[in-house]
């Protein structure tokens, strides 16, 4: 079964079985250099797909979508961490924790 989290803020909580796919939908304005990554991901899941879907126009420097899917691969907890972030900068802009229960 699929849980779908559209914009998900820091502290959502999610909560699956094992064979569940986890998927985020974060808005990404990929024109600046932006771009949300995994930086970290509990040992209970593991990444499956990573895409980008435009959002009205699909010229460059528009707002797009960015889709991650994690599946839970075996039972555990952690913390998911998202990272807003240019690729050669160390800080990130946003980041986002969601908790992590696989059962």
């Amino acid at each position: 079964m699929d849980q779908v989290l559209d914009r998900p803020v820091d502290g959502t909580r999610a909560d699956l079985a094992v064979g569940d796919q986890l998927v985020l939908r974060l808005d990404q304005q990929s024109g600046g250099g932006h771009l949300w990554e995994l930086s970290a991901v509990p040992d209970c899941l593991e990444p499956d797909a990573d895409r980008v879907e435009p959002v009205g126009s699909s010229l460059p420097g528009s707002a797009h979508t960015r889709v991650l899917g994690l599946r839970a691969s075996r039972p555990g907890a952690g913390e998911l961490v998202l990272a807003l972030r240019r690729p050669w900068e160390d800080e990130p802009t946003d980041e986002r924790r969601i908790r992590i229960r696989v059962q």
